[in-house]
């Protein structure tokens, strides 16, 4: 499988969104798991300053570090994949780091995720 890249982030219709970190590192997340989990990406894709066609789908997060949002990507994709599984199937614990913690949560929360 190849990465995504900017051509997968463009239009409304775009599998992918691009999300840049307060250092201006790049993620790409498929944009069905963030906007399933994250209510914040989902209202700023979803208000008036909607994408366009040939417009790219990119949040600039100026006070999320690119350390911090690689760590919120995948909790996106993991959070995703866990509100998929069946009811009893058990879900392995997200791993975070101690030294990791408060940020993840301060971004969690201004994600609303």
């Amino acid at each position: 499988m190849s990465q995504p890249t900017e051509q997968d982030c463009m239009g409304p219709n775009a599998e992918y969104i691009k999300l840049i970190a307060a250092d201006e590192k790049e993620f790409f997340v498929k944009k069905a798991d963030a906007v399933e989990v994250s209510k914040t990406i989902r209202r700023i894709l979803d208000g008036p300053s909607q994408c366009k066609e040939g417009e790219i789908n990119q949040i600039e997060l100026s006070n999320i570090t690119s350390p911090t949002l690689k760590i919120v990507c995948d909790f996106l994709a993991y959070r995703a994949q866990v509100n998929k599984l069946e009811e009893g199937e058990d879900a392995r614990d997200f791993p975070i780091r101690p030294e990791d913690a408060v940020d993840v949560l301060k971004a969690a929360n201004f994600l609303d995720c």
